[in-house]
């Protein structure tokens, strides 16, 4: 699985990264986006399976992102 972390302060993604058992979850690559623009052009070529987001992020807030991502990626598991 893909997982895509999306928050605007890299020490959160870093943090969220690091703490995450990817060999248990059966997780195999990670990317994160600092903001919501860049979280939807990443995610149209990464194709991720899960997307971990905060609500508020720059460009544009998690909701909306999430929703403009769902089009996109129905099959895509969104956790805000």
């Amino acid at each position: 699985m893909k997982l895509l972390v999306i928050d605007g302060e890299i020490i959160s993604r870093e943090g969220i990264i690091r703490n995450i058992n990817n060999r248990d979850l059966g997780i195999t690559e990670i990317r994160q986006a600092d903001d919501g623009m860049h979280a939807l052009l990443l995610a149209s070529t990464y194709q991720p399976d899960i997307v971990l987001s905060d609500v508020r992020i720059p460009s544009m807030d998690g909701i909306e992102m999430a929703y403009k991502l769902r089009e996109e990626i129905p099959e895509v598991k969104i956790i805000l």
